[in-house]
């Protein structure tokens, strides 16, 4: 037993002594490298929230200065390998794409050689073709700019074709290079994506409308226009309830037709009105009868009751408003049973309504009104119940009871 656990601590203590001599090795190390300068140190690619693309730097250390990488300078420089399979923001695209870096003459551009022919990018090939960029990122090269800021990752038929040189990459294969670009113009992919850059910038540069603002208005366009289809119904209602003038008639259902013929049977005065305009040449109201669908007349009776009861209801509005500006009122109140045998209590209002001159600013006169506001159904006729339903109905239409005149007749003698 005690051979064994001399022989169990022995080996024990010869791994101990291993790691002891792994660490001084290391330490060594460590010094050798701190008495040398300039070491390139690769630091890993850090992933950012932004939508921006940040290819691996190189950063130098030199007693403990961080200097910026050649890569940081040639984005401010607007290069356009910047973006390569990259999302990028709106402003930094609109740079890419109207103030991009480009090679002047005096740029010297790196040679290949091919069957001992020296080949390089010539300047030339920018005229020829206005897509084509020259990038200084990674591999230089030629790029499309449209393809590389707005393509996809896969295009071609079906967005199966894998995407490699002028779009993710730059192209150097000098010797094929007229026949590379004659090629990538005449693909759909390419003509695309020049599109969607060309209508970038004119939204940028708001020289026209995006998606959203066509859509908002051209829907403002097609409610205008129909408000102006309804204009001349609801006019003509109006005028028949000015006038004091019913307007159903014995059959008034169907579609309005516009010739110039009178109906057989008494359509009722609201069709006959709109027949009139017609004739009169009203273009609104003559498209409309025209182009209506059948859902879609706006002149049957039910619609017809629904323009009454908004005017109504904007004529109320108005009372309202001006018996709150008298600050002073009364109510008139009397009952009546009506064919259903229901009790109808019709609400009054004397108030005093101001003139007033909106130049001047001022009141010329007053002048008592007494307005009729609404029909109000009962079911007692109690004094108490009949209070209850005035006080109530003067609330919900928005009156404030608080200028109520509470006046007491004299008896008389």
């Amino acid at each position: 037993m005690d051979s064994k656990k001399d022989w169990h601590f022995g080996k024990k203590s010869k791994t101990l002594l291993s790691k002891r001599k792994k660490n001084k090795g290391n330490i060594h190390a460590l010094n050798r490298l701190k008495k040398t300068d300039n070491v390139s140190i690769l630091l890993p690619q850090i992933d950012t929230p932004e939508p921006s693309c940040h290819s691996p730097t190189y950063l130098q250390t030199n007693e403990n200065n961080i200097l910026n990488s050649d890569a940081e300078q040639i984005v401010e420089d607007n290069d356009i390998g910047y973006c390569f399979g990259k999302n990028v923001y709106d402003e930094i695209k609109f740079k890419l794409l109207t103030d991009h870096w480009s090679p002047d003459e005096n740029y010297k551009f790196p040679i290949t050689t091919h069957l001992k022919k020296n080949l390089k990018f010539q300047l030339g090939w920018i005229k020829r073709f206005p897509w084509v960029v020259y990038s200084r990122i990674g591999e230089q090269g030629a790029v499309c700019k449209y393809c590389a800021i707005f393509g996809r990752e896969f295009g071609g038929k079906g967005s199966h074709q894998k995407l490699n040189t002028l779009v993710v990459k730059p192209f150097n294969n000098w010797k094929k290079a007229i026949e590379k670009f004659n090629e990538h113009s005449k693909t759909e992919f390419h003509k695309s994506n020049a599109m969607r850059a060309d209508n970038f910038v004119a939204v940028y540069s708001k020289n026209c409308q995006n998606i959203i603002q066509k859509l908002d208005s051209a829907r403002a366009i097609q409610i205008d226009q129909n408000r102006k289809r309804l204009i001349p119904i609801i006019k003509t209602i109006i005028i028949c309830g000015r006038q004091e003038i019913a307007l159903r008639g014995t059959s008034d259902y169907g579609p309005l037709s516009l010739d110039n013929s009178e109906p057989t049977y008494n359509d009722g005065n609201f069709r006959a009105l709109l027949r009139m305009r017609i004739s009169c040449e009203d273009k609104n109201l003559t498209y409309h009868i025209e182009n209506q669908a059948l859902n879609a007349s706006y002149i049957s009776p039910m619609i017809q009751n629904n323009f009454i009861n908004i005017c109504g209801k904007i004529i109320q509005d108005q009372l309202v408003n001006k018996i709150n500006q008298a600050k002073c009122f009364s109510v008139l109140v009397d009952e009546t049973t009506d064919v259903s045998r229901v009790e109808q209590l019709s609400l009054c209002v004397r108030y005093l309504d101001n003139n007033l001159n909106i130049e001047k600013n001022e009141i010329n006169n007053y002048v008592l009104k007494e307005d009729f506001l609404q029909f109000v159904p009962v079911n007692s006729t109690t004094g108490q119940n009949l209070a209850t339903v005035i006080l109530v109905t003067l609330k919900n239409l928005g009156i404030k009871c608080d200028y109520l005149a509470k006046a007491m007749m004299a008896p008389q003698p």
